[in-house]
């Protein structure tokens, strides 16, 4: 063992003093490392020192291994990754529907999507609308900055109110966002039934497979397309050819309860013609010489609640484009008919065609092969209809105050009611819904690149033939059996009727001319008067409705029935002398109209004026009880009390028998006395 001594310890070296001549040390350190044998020797190198197992205080100090510094690293990337899920689905079109309505190819995979984005993209959706209009909630220009205190007070109520509007959204569409997650836990259900509980959300599953294995049991016959004349003579209960060829089409059972609801084909006529509107014919050759036929492609575009939906269905089943066949890759009927088009069909086409892919059935696809089927509707049905659904259309309204084109709220000026928009690639404001309207379809009257234009009415009523002209302008083969199809791609649509329920409602509410303006005010009147878009009025042929003038409803009559709440189904008469009735009657003909009244009509003026004549056919041959003008008051105020009973006034002389279901005879001398007297009778 070595003996060390106690006063140095081992390993350490003395350091040389410092020499005065550091020149001269270096030179010869260097010789001594040459032997005498002229060989070099290598100077020992210095031992690396093992890291202490002990922390220095310098890793202490790193910003790296901070605490703090590694939490705030974990929360931006999870922000990251949340960002890049909103990203993803925020410019992607979701067509502003749910469930089936993205394709029934991608249902799976946006169900498992939907729980995790949803609620994330909701949020940034409003938030990003909040952003767009001041940040109220945090204290943005409009509640602490010099902008809102310099605004006029009914400016900053103005602002407030839209706040609580956009508050009010996302309440809704959190709501129905639980709603689905609700909806869509199929415990134990296999895949099949799982499809049917999406594709009619709120449906029975086991009712809907009791419907259809009873339709199997009964082979189909009642529904069947190519069966014998399924309506024989005697079972039409009085329906329309017309309405009765578009029920055969849809498969649709007719009773006699259904029968006296369904509009008359004049009904239909006076409002929308009696031809379908199809514009953009002259681009079906050019397309078909630019594009090849396996490339070719046709699907709808439209503002929401236009019928895009119906007219996919429609194409799916009754055109077939054989050469697209050829292009595997589409999906999942390889036929050429789209559910919309690739940049999203309820997009603008001048802000989104080429610049946007649509998550369902956009992919891959060349945008300019394709040929849009742009649908519209009567503006005035259609503000009805966004009532009903908005979709992704924000604005102050509620059941009592809708379409709301003129704030209720504020009652010293008419100011119409903002909306706003979003779209994939933006969120737009517009005036009102009725400015909505006018600018979106202006955009696509003025592109020039090949397209179809028409009418969701005529879809309903010449749903045969305008698939057809579709179907032709593409090169595709038209079906020699024209199968309605009902809009299944939307939820809670199944049928009750036995047959297309969605078709029927549809033919209720938009052939019947008294529910044109359910919900409009006469300050949305005079509004939408003014800022209606003519020229696509007439482009369409869309009659709009009586203008303030001839609306006027200030004297006498008039105004005593409208603020009356008179029950009165209809006022029809025979005969009507050119004496003060007809002065009563012109004068009160637009709002008898407006009001599901039809005027009294000389023979004349039922020979002159063709539209009236059709509303008084169509108030004769409904299923109401008759009432006389001979009756007694006590009979005629009794009638009045019942919703359905109709107060017929009859001016013959005679004992003609009034044309109707109860064969009623009319029994009258005085006829212009009996008409004075029932006028004040029903208004008392």
């Amino acid at each position: 063992m070595p003996n060390y001594r106690l006063d140095q310890p081992p390993n350490i070296r003395k350091k040389a003093p410092p020499s005065s001549d550091p020149i001269s040390d270096f030179l010869s350190r260097d010789d001594s490392s040459i032997q005498s044998n002229g060989s070099h020797t290598p100077p020992r190198r210095r031992r690396r020192r093992r890291s202490s197992p002990v922390p220095s205080s310098n890793r202490n100090n790193s910003v790296v291994f901070n605490g703090t510094f590694q939490k705030l690293l974990l929360l931006l990337v999870i922000v990251v990754i949340f960002d890049i899920i909103h990203i993803w689905s925020f410019f992607d079109d979701e067509g502003g529907g749910a469930g089936p309505e993205a394709g029934m190819h991608n249902l799976h995979e946006r169900n498992r999507m939907e729980s995790l984005a949803d609620h994330l993209l909701a949020k940034l959706q409003l938030d990003k609308m909040s952003a767009s209009v001041g940040d109220l909630s945090n204290g943005g220009i409009y509640r602490d900055g010099a902008k809102f205190k310099d605004m006029a007070t009914d400016e900053k109520v103005r602002e407030l109110e839209l706040e609580v509007q956009l508050w009010k959204g996302r309440y809704d569409m959190a709501m129905k966002k639980l709603d689905k997650q609700h909806h869509h836990e199929v415990p134990q259900l296999s895949e099949k039934d799982q499809l049917l509980h999406l594709m009619y959300e709120g449906i029975d599953v086991e009712a809907v497979k009791e419907v259809i294995a009873q339709e199997e049991d009964d082979g189909n016959e009642a529904y069947d397309a190519n069966a014998t004349d399924i309506f024989e003579e005697g079972e039409t209960f009085g329906v329309d050819a017309h309405i009765l060829k578009i029920l055969r089409a849809a498969s649709v059972e007719i009773d006699e309860e259904l029968a006296s609801q369904l509009p008359t084909w004049e009904d239909v006529v006076s409002m929308y013609g009696p031809s379908p509107i199809i514009h953009g014919l002259e681009t079906c050759i050019p397309y078909r010489q630019m594009v090849k036929p396996e490339d070719r492609m046709i699907g709808p575009a439209g503002m929401f609640n236009t019928g895009t939906n119906l007219l996919f269905e429609l194409m799916k089943v009754n055109c077939d484009i054989k050469e697209a066949r050829r292009r595997p890759r589409r999906e999942p009927r390889q036929n050429g008919m789209r559910w919309q088009v690739p940049w999203g069909k309820h997009n603008p086409p001048s802000t989104h065609r080429f610049k946007n892919v649509a998550k369902a059935w956009g992919k891959g696809i060349k945008q300019d092969d394709f040929m849009p089927v742009v649908l519209i509707k009567d503006p005035y049905s259609w503000m009805g209809s966004q009532c009903r659904h908005k979709y992704t259309t924000f604005w102050g309204h509620d059941e009592q105050h809708c379409p709301n084109l003129i704030r209720w709220r504020v009652t010293d000026h008419d100011e119409p009611a903002e909306v706003l928009v979003k779209f994939a690639l933006e969120m737009k404001r517009y005036e009102s819904l009725l400015d909505m309207w006018n600018q979106w379809y202006m955009e696509w009257e003025e592109q020039t690149f090949p397209a179809l234009h028409t009418r969701f009415e005529d879809l309903l009523f010449h749903g045969e033939e305008v698939v057809k002209t579709a179907c032709e302008c593409v090169g595709g083969v038209f079906t020699d059996n024209f199968e309605y199809v009902e809009d299944s791609a939307k939820p809670n649509s199944f049928g009750i009727h036995k047959g297309s329920n969605g078709l029927v409602k549809a033919m209720l509410q938009y052939g019947d001319p008294s529910k044109r303006l359910t919900g409009f005010t006469e300050r949305d009147m005079k509004y939408a008067s003014k800022a209606m878009n003519v020229e696509l009025m007439e482009h369409y042929g869309y009659v709009p409705p009586p203008s303030e003038v001839e609306a006027e409803v200030e004297h006498t009559v008039c105004r005593t029935e409208m603020e009356g709440g008179l029950r009165l189904k209809r006022f029809w008469s025979d005969i009507v002398y050119d004496d003060e009735v007809s002065a009563i009657a012109g004068r009160c003909h637009n709002t008898l109209i407006d009001f599901d009244f039809a005027r009294a009509l000389s023979p004349q003026d039922m020979k002159t004026d063709k539209r009236l004549l059709r509303v008084n056919f169509a108030s004769i041959r409904s299923e109401a009880t008759w009432m006389i003008d001979g009756d007694s008051e006590e009979d005629i105020d009794a009638g009045l009390a019942s919703r359905n009973k109709v107060l017929c006034l009859s001016q013959s002389n005679t004992s003609k028998q009034v044309r109707g279901r109860s064969r009623t005879r009319a029994k009258t001398k005085e006829p212009l006395n009996d008409i004075s007297h029932s006028i004040s009778g029903v208004q008392s």
